[in-house]
């Protein structure tokens, strides 16, 4: 009978865990969508994307990654019809808001937030979705007046504002 010999555990060790978060079960019980994070050692940080579990009794759970790409992919939230999934995403400037279909496929961006968006919830008829997102006093200042700015006129304009604002941001 082989011996396991026990040894303590090491930093190099973390490397290898991976983490599951977050897990939602879709509204018909058919699937679990889950974040499996696990750490990004050249990068220094934490990578995660969604996973889904497609839960069918009296075979073997099959398991597969949902999300993929260079960034986060966090807070999996099912529509009452369970045939798409609402997520925060990294993968701009800031996190936004992501919607996906249960077969998979390209996700797409639903909110463009200046300051990101987070925490989205569903309504109980599935059409609409609500989100956080922060305001500095001058958006909240302009908000309250009903203050808007014009379209930018020209793909440089867009730029400068956009510079503009990360600018302020910092």
């Amino acid at each position: 009978m082989p011996t396991s010999r026990k040894r303590p555990i090491t930093a190099e060790d973390l490397y290898a865990l991976q983490i599951v978060e977050d897990p939602h079960l879709s509204p018909d019980g058919r699937h679990l969508a889950f974040v499996r994070a696990e750490i990004d050692k050249l990068g220094n940080q934490y990578r995660r994307h969604i996973w889904l579990a497609t839960l069918t009794p009296g075979r073997p759970t099959a398991i597969r990654q949902y999300t993929y790409g260079p960034k986060s992919d966090t807070a999996p939230r099912w529509n009452p019809d369970g045939q798409t999934l609402a997520f925060i995403s990294a993968r701009g400037d800031k996190a936004q808001v992501f919607l996906i279909g249960l077969d998979g496929g390209e996700a797409r961006p639903l909110t463009a937030m200046p300051q990101g968006a987070s925490a989205p919830v569903w309504s109980p008829d599935g059409r609409r979705l609500a989100c956080l997102s922060s305001v500095n006093a001058d958006e909240r200042r302009r908000e309250d007046s009903g203050e808007t700015d014009a379209p930018p006129a020209t793909k440089l304009e867009a730029r400068h504002r956009q510079e503009r604002a990360a600018d302020d941001e910092q």
